[in-house]
């Protein structure tokens, strides 16, 4: 009975002390140890660690992946393959650049329009004075080059998008220089046909044939 004992004994303790079960054991304290290390780690930079997801939440409207999965779904929607991110052959480091710039841009996109509701918003708005001379060039240039401020009726103050008038206002200098080379192109070509007319000398700018004069033909 003893001898059993004795045997049922060592078998026991040959089948805890094998080197799968021990090196079981040593990755499951090992991983144990990890844990701990990291909830203390957590535990001390508590404080740091939540300013830091403060930060990127106000920054970039969204919440602060912590899984795999929040890296995948973000990097996809910022343009990354789906056969790119399933390879996982990427580190957040290599994907956050450009999902940060596409949350960025997003937000721009979603941002409200402000609208300018009168003459001294506008005025400040273009960097000039809200005054009478300024604000009757703007009203000028507003109706001769189809700008976008409305007059809602007779003696309302003028409403604009903001975005709009910049776009336009920055736009105006370019629109005088194409206005400037449309007329350069017609003086020259109203000189081509002065000169046609004069000695019957063609002109690429001209088709066609014009005839010569009565008293050209007579020499």
């Amino acid at each position: 009975m003893v001898q059993k004992s004795h045997e049922a004994g060592l078998a026991y303790v040959r089948a805890n002390l094998s080197p799968e079960v021990l090196n079981l054991r040593t990755k499951k304290k090992a991983l144990v140890a990890i844990a701990a290390a990291w909830k203390q780690a957590l535990d001390e930079h508590k404080e740091e660690i939540q300013r830091i997801i403060r930060e990127w939440e106000k920054k970039y409207k969204v919440s602060l992946p912590k899984e795999i999965a929040d890296y995948e779904e973000l990097a996809i929607r910022a343009g990354f393959s789906v056969d790119y991110i399933q390879k996982g052959k990427w580190s957040p480091d290599d994907i956050m650049p450009k999902v940060q710039g596409y949350l960025l841009r997003l937000q721009d996109e979603i941002k409200p329009k402000k609208y300018l509701n009168n003459w001294r918003e506008i005025l400040v708005t273009l960097g000039m004075k809200n005054n009478s001379e300024d604000r009757e060039k703007v009203r000028n240039f507003n109706s001769r080059y189809d700008g976008p401020i409305l007059f809602p009726g007779q003696g309302a103050q003028p409403k604009v998008e903001k975005t709009r008038i910049i776009e336009w206002w920055d736009h105006l200098e370019t629109e005088w220089a194409d206005m400037a080379q449309q007329v350069q192109g017609k003086k020259a070509n109203a000189e081509s046909q002065h000169n046609y007319g004069r000695d019957g000398t063609p002109t690429p700018e001209i088709s066609g044939e014009v005839k010569r004069r009565r008293k050209d033909r007579k020499k």
